[in-house]
């Protein structure tokens, strides 16, 4: 228990200085809002409400459409080596790099169908 305990704590003292490095070093566009301070739902909704009213201005016979995607399971398909990749890229300290290489060394997974399980198997894609 002590050592979960440990681990999210950790956890969240990396994932707060990452976000301090996204935010100081320009690494997020400007129209990123999700899991960012200072953003929320109406920070969206301000942004789009604007967005249509300049393009009302600009043309009233004009209009406007939003196509909105919730994309389930992104994260089950992301590269460790290419967060990894990215991290250099973008000089994230060494240490954060190295945690997060320790982070996803070692995942498995088992497949689970009605009364068969399948051997355990490496996996080197995906975030929690």
């Amino acid at each position: 228990m002590l050592l979960d305990t440990i681990g999210k704590l950790l956890e969240r003292i990396v994932a707060g200085q990452l976000s301090r490095i996204a935010e100081e070093t320009g690494m997020l566009s400007a129209s990123q809002m999700g899991a960012r301070l200072g953003r929320s739902i109406q920070t969206v909704l301000e942004l789009l409400t604007q967005q249509v009213h300049t393009v009302w201005r600009s043309n009233p016979n004009l209009v406007v459409s939003l196509l909105s995607l919730n994309i389930s399971g992104a994260f089950d398909q992301v590269s460790h080596k290419r967060i990894i990749h990215n991290m250099k890229a973008q000089a994230v300290p060494y240490w954060i790099i190295q945690f997060t290489k320790s982070f996803f060394k070692d995942w498995t997974t088992r497949l689970l169908i009605k009364d068969y399980m399948a051997q355990i198997m490496q996996i080197n894609i995906g975030i929690p």
